[in-house]
């Protein structure tokens, strides 16, 4: 039965949660690599840590993100390829993904560059490197249940 409008969620579309994977906090090192299209073909590549993951992406968090680059992430949806290490097996886990949300730091007008959090959804087409990631997340999870 369909609630009354006086009895509807009021949260605003962009604050309520849309994840159906628990998150676990996992601070790990992570290359991340941006493609820009428009200006090579060859991918900008930073090094970041992992904030946490989930069977289906990951947060990351860049600590100098200069704000051109942020501007250019804001314009189009940007494709990337991260590189991470399962710490259970030593194996190098490869992922493709798409850049879904962007919460940018810059603390001081006249800084060039700013702590910037990008939240990664992992393609499901890379079956192989996707079952690959998956399989360390839920290690995460055995090993560290509580989610964040």
């Amino acid at each position: 039965m369909e609630k009354p409008d006086t009895e509807r969620d009021q949260t605003p579309l962009a604050m309520k949660e849309r994840r159906d994977d628990a998150r676990h906090h996992y601070e790990m090192s992570v290359a991340l690599q941006i493609l820009f299209p428009e200006e090579t073909f060859t991918p900008v590549v930073y090094d970041c840590k992992s904030h946490d993951v989930s069977l289906r992406g990951m947060r990351i968090v860049l600590e100098l993100l200069p704000l051109s680059v942020y501007v250019k992430l804001l314009m189009t949806p940007r494709y990337t390829r991260l590189s991470c290490t399962n710490a259970f097996s030593g194996e190098k886990i490869k992922l493709t993904g798409r850049i879904v949300w962007i919460d940018y730091r810059k603390p001081v007008a006249t800084e060039p560059s700013g702590l910037c959090y990008l939240a990664v959804a992992f393609d499901e087409r890379d079956n192989q490197n996707l079952t690959q990631y998956m399989e360390f997340v839920r290690g995460i999870h055995a090993n560290y249940p509580v989610g964040v």
